[in-house]
């Protein structure tokens, strides 16, 4: 369910099971805070859900319930799109970084906190081959072809690479990464894992809950590596808002953080094997925390395009088979 920002209106849209969404073919779908994003295979950006940030990109600040296309972006040859909280980042073939929506903290890398309801080359960016994007909750993040990482936004706890002051209306490169060639990039609400050539799985920010996976709580102010992945070749990360997951290469899926809600909720503190995912060769996936009624929620695609749901995290699960 996507609820509206207007006071005591009806949700944008609920579906309690999964429901086609008629558009035509759709490349890659990524999912913000109440609204969603979709790049078609013809090149064009949809987006629908809340839009009182201006996160949709339609010039407005209208919710939308079904998807529509985001004209100002038509013929940019876009090639990745991220949606956060309640901003959007769209990247281009030619590498050129748009943003819109709020602009709280610096979150659009604009240099200010302005919110924008029509996509905006970022500026800063422009040259900096900019292969990848992530969107967070205050937060985003860019991957330049080099391997470098650009950080700007709000980021408590040193989740953005610096601890003082906590925001960058700049982007700016994190430092403490070194010369690690970082090939992926995953946020929470407030920490970040990155995954470098060499197979190394390193997290920075909160560690609340023991999202970071270093055996503690303790918060990291710089990137550290999860030991307890050495030796494992890890292919692909994810991040909710309390959890981290990893996948590797043969099939198995890890994670480490909050897993429950409220008097059940559970802290595990290493990575450890998924348990109800341990007989299933699983491709990629993603993880979110929903709400405190709900709480986790992993999705998996296996190697047999079956499409799988787990609730909660737990030893003893529940796995739905969503779709085939």
């Amino acid at each position: 369910e996507i609820s509206s920002a207007a006071r005591n209106a009806e949700p944008i849209f609920s579906y309690q099971t999964p429901t086609v969404v008629q558009t035509d073919r759709v490349k890659c779908v990524s999912c913000g805070g109440l609204h969603i994003l979709a790049l078609m295979d013809a090149g064009e950006v949809l987006s629908f859900g809340q839009g009182n940030y201006g996160q949709l990109g339609h010039g407005d600040q209208l919710d939308q319930r079904e998807p529509k296309v985001v004209e100002a972006l038509r013929g940019k040859h876009v090639n990745a799109i991220a949606a956060g909280n309640s901003h959007s980042l769209v990247l281009t073939r030619e590498g050129l970084v748009y943003s819109f929506g709020r602009g709280k903290f610096g979150r659009l890398g604009h240099g200010n906190h302005d919110d924008l309801c029509e996509p905006k080359v970022i500026e800063a960016l422009c040259g900096r081959h900019v292969t990848a994007i992530v969107a967070g909750h205050n937060a985003s993040m860019a991957l330049t072809s080099k391997g470098a990482v650009i950080s700007f936004g709000s980021g408590p706890h040193g989740m953005i690479g610096q601890d003082l002051p906590m925001s960058r209306l700049v982007p700016s490169a994190i430092e403490t990464l070194g010369n690690r060639h970082v090939l992926a990039i995953a946020m929470g609400r407030e920490h970040t894992i990155v995954l470098t050539d060499e197979g190394d799985v390193l997290s920075f920010g909160y560690g609340g809950f023991g999202a970071l996976g270093h055996g503690d709580l303790e918060n990291q102010l710089t990137p550290k590596v999860v030991e307890a992945l050495r030796g494992r070749r890890v292919v692909a990360i994810s991040a909710g808002a309390k959890q981290s997951l990893v996948f590797t290469d043969d099939g198995a899926v890890l994670s480490c953080g909050s897993r429950g809600t409220g008097v059940h909720r559970q802290c595990q503190y290493e990575m450890e094997v998924v348990e109800a995912l341990r007989d299933v060769h699983v491709m990629s996936g993603y993880t979110r925390y929903v709400s405190w009624r709900v709480g986790m929620r992993l999705m998996a695609l296996t190697d047999e395009g079956i499409v799988l749901s787990l609730k909660g995290g737990k030893k003893k699960a529940t796995l739905w088979t969503l779709a085939r």
